[in-house]
């Protein structure tokens, strides 16, 4: 970003600004878990990460 001829608001379009919300919001989350290891959150990441593993295997299977 700082050696090109582009304006700022094309570097910082809505998609960046997204792909950042998540991001942060991610990491929030992992730190408050192994800050304060909490069942229910442990339960919660790992089907989160079953489901995120298992959709795209579904989408190559089906596809």
């Amino acid at each position: 970003m700082i050696y090109t001829t582009l304006p700022l608001s094309v570097h910082l379009g809505a998609g960046h600004i997204e792909t950042m919300g998540q991001a942060l919001a991610f990491s929030w989350l992992l730190f408050h878990w192994v800050r304060y290891p909490k069942r229910w959150l442990t339960w919660g990441l790992a089907g989160v990460f079953v489901i995120v593993m298992v959709l795209p295997v579904l989408g190559l299977l089906v596809g």
